[in-house]
């Protein structure tokens, strides 16, 4: 890719795609990219991804309603009014995604299982207490559900997305039981999902990390392409 917007605009794309909803809309303006997914995903209606210019240009943000705001820059914007900042993560991209590299884990103590059935969804929703696989979308090739087991429990999940022909895919939501951490599961995780992408022809992989992911997918050949500041608009009833 050749410059920053770019990337947010794949990420943006992606990272919606992992989240789709029936009535989910992405709208592309000069100053944002803005992501309605119609109904709350995650605890958000609606994002928009900015760069950091665009908030000096004044409040572009027209919407009242609750919504969030992600700034893409390699310096923190501070303090933003209305807004309280929630988390510092960062836009990394992996360029050449290639099927040698990673490995599916299927069998041994560890094993990794792709959710296909709507009891299999519920199970592990209702076990982290999380809308992790959507049940409407099981079926749907544009989204992978995957669970981590450690010997037989419940450890872990990720998902994965992908784009248009498929040369482009998303980690999102990879999660690690606290009872399983420090075991490299996260990392098996990662890589059996990079190994499915590959699988399905895809070659990028663009995702947002979190502090404490970000050291993984750099040992995993991600590169930071920026920071990102996460912000929280409250209307003022809430406030």
């Amino acid at each position: 890719m050749e410059n920053l917007q770019a990337y947010i605009e794949a990420f943006a794309n992606a990272w919606m795609e992992v989240r789709r909803k029936p009535n989910t809309q992405l709208e592309r303006q000069p100053l944002f990219i803005k992501v309605d997914f119609g109904e709350e995903v995650a605890g958000r209606r609606k994002e928009f991804f900015v760069v950091r210019e665009s908030v000096d240009k004044g409040d572009f943000l027209m919407d009242q309603e609750d919504h969030w705001v992600t700034v893409i820059d390699d310096e923190d914007p501070g303090e933003l009014v209305h807004y309280e900042q929630v988390a510092k993560e960062y836009l990394m991209y992996h360029s050449t995604i290639q099927s040698d590299d990673w490995h599916l884990v299927e069998n041994g103590d560890n094993s990794i299982k792709r959710i296909e059935t709507r009891i299999l969804a519920n199970k592990v929703n209702a076990y982290f207490d999380k809308d992790f696989a959507d049940e409407e979308r099981l079926e749907n090739t544009s989204v992978e559900y995957d669970v981590l087991y450690e010997k037989g429990q419940l450890a872990g999940h990720g998902r994965v997305s992908f784009l248009g022909d498929r040369s482009l895919c998303c980690l999102d939501n990879i999660f690690i039981d606290s009872k399983y951490r420090r075991k490299g599961l996260a990392k098996k995780l990662c890589s059996h999902l990079l190994a499915r992408s590959a699988e399905k022809s895809c070659s990028r992989c663009i995702l947002g990390a979190s502090q404490q992911g970000m050291p993984l997918y750099k040992k995993l050949g991600f590169d930071i392409v920026s920071p990102m500041y996460v912000y929280q608009r409250k209307t003022e009833e809430e406030k």
